[in-house]
C-alpha cells in the first residue's frame, strides 16, 4: 500500500465517521422526543385546562365591572337630577 492509498483509505474512513455521527445524534434525539411525547402531550392539557379555568374565574368578575359601573353612572345621573330639582326649588322660594 502506497502513501496515497493510505491518505485515499484515512480520508474515505473521516467521511463516514463524519456522516455516521450526526446520523446517530439525529436518531438518538429521535428517540428521546418520542418517549417524552406522551408527558409533554399530558403537561400540555393539563396547563390548558388550568388556563382555562383561570380565565373563566378572572374573565367573569372582570365582564360584570362594566355593568356595575353603567349601573352607578345611572345612579349617580338620578342623584344629580334630584340635586338640581332641590337647588331650583330652593332657589325659587328665596
Amino acid at each position: 500500500m502506497s502513501a496515497v492509498e493510505i491518505i485515499a483509505l484515512i480520508r474515505d474512513i473521516i467521511i463516514i465517521v463524519a456522516s455516521g455521527v450526526p446520523i446517530v445524534i439525529l436518531l438518538g434525539v429521535g428517540y428521546v422526543l418520542l418517549r417524552l411525547y406522551p408527558s409533554i402531550k399530558r403537561t400540555t392539557q393539563n396547563v390548558e385546562q388550568s388556563s382555562s379555568i383561570i380565565h373563566n374565574f378572572v374573565s367573569q368578575p372582570l365582564s360584570l365591572i362594566g355593568a356595575v359601573v353603567e349601573l352607578l353612572n345611572r345612579g349617580l345621573g338620578m342623584l344629580e337630577t334630584f340635586r338640581k330639582r332641590e337647588r331650583r326649588n330652593e332657589d325659587g322660594e328665596d
